[in-house]
């Protein structure tokens, strides 16, 4: 909630600096390049987040988890006495840095809850009952995204309509703290189930030099690398469409884009969580499972571009209103869909590192995305930038059709 879910939020941030500390600064243009570092940081350094937690025992998983949080905390504590374009940039850069490891350590610690047990005191077991249910556990988990943009939202306006801006961020950051608190509190002890056998194994390889933690031979992988251009895609369409939506909603009449914006996050709302009960109940079905119903997430969004935002978004707030809950809908449940096809991709192959490895190239379409669609939306208007999501997602479809078969085909293949 406090890392991906203030990310959702971080637009109230820029609308603030744009009419209080900011309002005569040269730099008011590049304030995007703020959150969109922000963003970015948070994947690439997933990679380092997820071979920490792949490797290391429950200590150093729980030591770096905790430190992790802290510095997260304090740069947003830190907010408090900013107010320069440097200072901002700054502290987003370390809030950035320091959200890898806690946003990689929520899906890390479902798939290790699910996927062992602690079974008996020599080894772990697959426990193949929970595992069925992992696209459960991880979209519940990703709810907190739009859980937490909206608390973000609704408490940030709060803040600014009341209070002065040091005394606001003082309030957000203890809310951060709290929640961050919390997180570790749960997690904590989860992330010691695998401790023991690590434990073990450790006294077998400490004779020689295991190079499994920085092997990246998995970027070699066909599956991997097409599927990571899906999430690519995904991840570039979820930032471009937030700044396609205020032009929408000038040109209609919305007032305030904080409504649109809360529109989208209740629609990601059931978009986290739908499909992946869908995958987990579909897992065994000839057609269903993870992948179909990624396929199936991806041509309602695309479906959603084409036949309502771009005929009817420029004329009809009902529609855009309906756009902004069917896109939250689509694109949210592109986070747990992916964490879990990646999972399914790795087959136990160090999921924390599949997944941060995903993620650090992902984190471009975040940098990217947002300047990117704001030249799209001055050279050829905001009608082109959204055909330009639709056809990105039709490409993306079509490499999430080539995984699949590639899936099937591996799983029907005999040992």
């Amino acid at each position: 909630m406090p890392t991906y879910g203030l990310m959702s939020a971080w637009g109230l941030f820029q609308v603030y600096w744009a009419s209080h500390q900011l309002r005569d600064s040269p730099y008011g243009s590049a304030v995007p390049w703020i959150g969109s570092l922000f963003g970015f940081l948070g994947c690439l350094f997933g990679l380092l987040g997820g071979v920490v937690l792949d490797s290391g025992g429950p200590w150093l998983q729980r030591g770096v988890l905790c430190v992790s949080c802290a510095v997260y905390w304090a740069a947003f504590l830190a907010l408090a006495w900013c107010s320069t374009y440097a200072q901002y940039m700054a502290c987003f850069v370390v809030a950035g840095i320091g959200s890898a490891v806690p946003t990689t350590a929520a899906f890390v610690v479902v798939d290790q809850v699910l996927t062992m047990t602690p079974g008996t005191p020599d080894n772990n077991r697959p426990n193949t009952s929970c595992k069925a249910y992992k696209a459960v556990a991880i979209g519940l988990v990703s709810t907190g995204a739009p859980l937490g943009g909206l608390l973000a939202s609704l408490s940030m306006r709060a803040l600014f309509a009341r209070h002065a801006w040091q005394v606001s961020m003082l309030w957000l950051s203890s809310m951060i703290g709290i929640l961050l608190a919390v997180g570790c509190l749960l997690a904590g002890p989860s992330m010691g189930m695998r401790g023991g056998a690590r434990k073990r194994e450790k006294e077998k390889k400490e004779a020689r030099v295991t190079t499994g933690t920085w092997d990246l031979r998995h970027f070699a992988d066909h599956g991997f690398l097409m599927f990571t251009a899906c999430v690519f895609v995904f991840e570039f369409v979820l930032y471009t469409q937030w700044g396609s939506l205020p032009f929408f909603a000038a040109s209609v009449g919305v007032g305030d884009v904080f409504y649109i914006q809360m529109t989208y996050n209740l629609g990601a709302i059931p978009g986290r969580t739908l499909p992946s009960w869908l995958a987990a109940r579909t897992a065994s079905h000839k057609i269903g499972g993870v992948f179909d119903v990624t396929l199936g997430m991806t041509a309602l969004t695309i479906l959603t571009v084409f036949v309502v935002w771009l005929p009817f978004g420029e004329t009809s707030a009902a529609a855009l209103y309906i756009v902004a809950f069917l896109m939250g809908v689509g694109t949210g449940s592109f986070v747990p869909l992916s964490a879990t096809c990646l999972s399914e991709l790795c087959n136990g192959r160090g999921y924390g590192k599949w997944l941060g490895s995903c993620y650090a190239v992902v984190g471009f379409a975040s940098l990217i995305g947002n300047p990117v669609n704001q030249a799209l939306i001055k050279t050829a208007g905001p009608r082109f930038s959204v055909a330009f999501q639709g056809i990105l997602l039709a490409l993306a479809l079509v490499l999430c059709i080539l995984v699949r078969v590639s899936v099937k085909r591996t799983a029907s293949a005999p040992k």
